[in-house]
């Protein structure tokens, strides 16, 4: 956090206010923050980002825009000046995120999901180059290091916090994408990230969070027709993930979380606004294609070649 904190100062254009929004950590965190500068919210337990990322926009009265950090990155000392140029008029933007450990490879861009139910950080582990240095409108921005309007998103009803931590900004870029609020991506805002800091990638908490979130944006968003629809890309993308989690070691963690994925699928629909199949399904299938595309420019990937390949 020192770093990220040492980035925000260095910045060109200066951030107006820092307000941390502490997850129950056990470290010093909050000392790290309170010694900064930073105005600190502080809960008592660890109760995912997309709480906290509702709790620190809330707090940011007065704000025309908010940018949302993880607090494993380091800034680009142009990243909030290139971000309020390039955001525009849109509701959310992100910018490149390259790796830490290797500047030259991305950690990712901008995120796609498939009709499938699974997502795509796009360019993740690919070489930087030029078809990734242009701006463009997207599918959907990360939330890694990412500027949004602060009245749009709460308009929106910000985070779908029963998703904690994972997939809880592809969810928000599908309601974004349905509601036709534009996304944009704004690669002269760079920042550089460690990555799955706090757990790990292939952490037992991490899958078995994400292998229940899937489902449960299935059931956000997915309306009986497009869950028949799409029941064969469905079975395949969530079967195929659930072999890279095994490769992993983690077939139990992907297990678990299906299984309360599986439990809570009725009553996660219930309790939602079910998005109509004719805003939701061109996003859908504008995103699958940006997969594709992406896919046949990186090369692709193993999991993504057999899903189009069965699918």
């Amino acid at each position: 956090m020192k770093v990220l904190f040492e980035s925000l100062r260095a910045q060109i254009r200066p951030f107006d206010s820092v307000i941390v929004v502490d997850n129950g950590s056990s470290d010093n965190s909050i000392a790290v923050a309170g010694t900064a500068g930073a105005r600190v919210i502080s809960f008592p337990a660890n109760r995912g980002f997309a709480p906290a990322v509702n709790a620190g926009v809330r707090a940011a009265e007065g704000a025309s825009h908010v940018a949302v950090l993880n607090n494993d990155i380091t800034l680009d000392a142009a990243w909030l000046s290139s971000m309020l140029t390039g955001i525009g008029d849109a509701t959310i933007a992100c910018g490149k995120i390259l790796n830490m450990a290797d500047p030259g490879r991305l950690d990712g861009t901008w995120d796609a999901i498939s009709c499938g139910g699974t997502a795509l950080r796009c360019g993740s582990g690919s070489p930087d180059g030029p078809y990734w240095s242009k701006p463009r409108n997207i599918t959907m921005a990360p939330l890694t290091a990412a500027l949004v309007h602060r009245q749009r998103f709460l308009a929106l009803g910000g985070l779908d916090e029963g998703f904690g931590s994972y997939l809880e900004d592809v969810e928000f870029g599908l309601r974004c994408g349905s509601k036709r609020h534009t996304q944009r991506y704004v690669p002269d805002a760079r920042c550089l990230h460690e990555g799955s800091a706090t757990l790990g990638r292939w952490n037992a908490r991490t899958v078995r969070q994400i292998a229940r979130n899937q489902l449960l944006l299935l059931a956000r968003h997915f309306s009986p027709r497009l869950l028949v629809r799409f029941g064969w890309k469905i079975a395949v993308a969530q079967a195929l993930w659930g072999g890279v989690a095994a490769r992993h070691g983690q077939a139990g963690a992907w297990i678990s979380g299906k299984w309360e994925g599986i439990r809570g699928f009725r009553s996660w629909r219930a309790a939602s606004e079910q998005t109509p199949d004719h805003e939701l399904l061109p996003v859908l299938l504008s995103s699958e294609t940006e997969i594709r595309d992406v896919q046949d420019l990186m090369g692709p990937e193993l999991y993504w070649r057999i899903y189009f390949a069965l699918t």
